[in-house]
């Protein structure tokens, strides 16, 4: 838990200097001088674009109404049952997949 404040003294250009450095990497600037300093890289979670979230909440209601198919539907046969749950195994797959990307992602781009 931080609770516990380090007060230094800087000119500005300096200051200036810090707060660009963070800026490109999307953190604060706390952030970007504790990991300089456990000489540790610094990791940005990227906000995924507006397709990549559209792209998870139309995935999202296909799984659910798959899932009001498999449970409602008593004319599905059972191999047609199986195979729509692995189908909305693989959607949970790719929503997790797409999630994991932008979580992943650093200031390099790994």
């Amino acid at each position: 838990m931080k609770d516990k404040r380090i007060y230094i003294r800087v000119s500005s250009e300096t200051k200036t200097k810090i707060e660009n450095k963070a800026s490109n990497y999307k953190t604060t600037i706390s952030n970007y001088i504790v990991s300089l300093l456990l000489n540790r890289s610094v990791k940005v979670q990227m906000l995924p674009d507006e397709n990549a979230l559209f792209l998870k909440r139309e995935l999202a209601v296909i799984g659910k109404n798959l899932w009001t198919l498999i449970r409602y539907n008593k004319t599905l046969k059972l191999k047609d049952k199986i195979h729509l749950e692995n189908l909305v195994s693989e959607l949970k797959k790719v929503s997790n997949s797409i999630t994991k990307y932008y979580d992943c992602k650093n200031s390099n781009g790994e």
